[in-house]
């Protein structure tokens, strides 16, 4: 294969331990419970998911640095949610520090005290300081309302810690209730006075007009481009983007507050750059604008380089 010579930092992972938790992400990747992620997508997904195989993976491409996103699902508690960033680290020292984790947390099956203590402890840790929300129904989810009111010391929490979150945006074809839209959030962000700072992942996944009007004034709230990119075969839970729009995401945002990636194992990462090297031609994206998209501002919006 031939090796890259741009440099990445995918922010947008997940990682999984070999066995049964593998095996059975694998069996949705590929079409049970039907899930119907397109086999193109997942072209030369490695057999495991561990950070080691996900690094043999992806250096072919150019990366060199990766976010880990883990997700404590509705049925974890907090011996559950521990055990889940004592792996994490775990593979934050396997990897070299190549591959960075945020933390995993459940904020409505822990008390407000497990809360404050394991966020404690993410942040005395070498997990980045920030934690990973999916607020979608669901087994693997975590199915709560962003703007439940019982869910404000946990925010409190995360403000008063100088911790960030990272949103799963969308969607509500399923479930119009537990799901992050531009406005929860931007609601959530303006109470703490933007001192949570927030990745509105998947480019907030809504027609890009709500977003604007929403978000892109927050100078804290940064965009991922994780399965947004236009495909060839599509996928029905993500909406799209095309060069036209992400041209204007630049103008309204900047290059600053946006970054790529891939959502490894759900896309390859080959298929993912391969889309991304599309959208760029699309939107006329100069060698710079690219290379912050892809290396200097996920490493400045996460804090990777301290």
């Amino acid at each position: 294969m031939t090796i890259v010579k741009r440099r990445i930092c995918d922010p947008h992972i997940h990682i999984y331990p070999s066995g049964a938790a593998t095996n059975n992400l694998r069996r949705v990747l590929y079409g049970e419970n039907g899930f119907q992620i397109p086999s193109s997508h997942l072209t030369d997904l490695p057999g495991e998911f561990t950070a080691k195989a996900y690094l043999e993976h992806a250096r072919p491409h150019g990366v060199r640095l990766a976010v880990n996103l883990p997700v404590a699902n509705r049925g974890k508690k907090a011996a559950g949610v521990a055990a889940i960033n004592e792996w994490c680290l775990g593979q934050h020292e396997e990897s070299c520090g190549q591959v960075r984790s945020l933390g995993a947390i459940n904020p409505t099956t822990m008390s407000q005290v497990e809360i404050a203590g394991e966020l404690d402890r993410i942040k005395r840790s070498k997990l980045i300081s920030g934690v990973k929300l999916i607020p979608m129904a669901g087994p693997a989810f975590q199915e709560f309302d962003p703007a439940d009111c019982r869910l404000e010391p946990f925010y409190k929490a995360v403000a008063d810690r100088d911790m960030m979150i990272v949103w799963h945006m969308g969607s509500r074809m399923k479930d119009p209730v537990n799901v992050a839209t531009a406005k929860k959030i931007a609601d959530i962000y303006e109470r703490y006075a933007g001192r949570i700072r927030m990745v509105a992942a998947h480019l907030g996944n809504d027609a890009w007009e709500e977003v604007r009007v929403h978000l892109i004034g927050l100078e804290g709230i940064a965009f991922d481009l994780a399965y947004v990119y236009p495909m060839e075969t599509e996928y029905p839970y993500i909406v799209r983007t095309n060069g036209a729009t992400f041209r204007r995401v630049i103008s309204d945002v900047g290059t600053g507050r946006t970054f790529g990636g891939y959502d490894f194992p759900h896309m390859s990462v080959g298929v993912g750059q391969g889309a991304f090297d599309r959208l760029a031609a699309e939107a006329n994206l100069s060698q710079e604008e690219q290379h912050a998209i892809l290396w200097q501002s996920p490493v400045d919006f996460y804090r990777l380089a301290a």
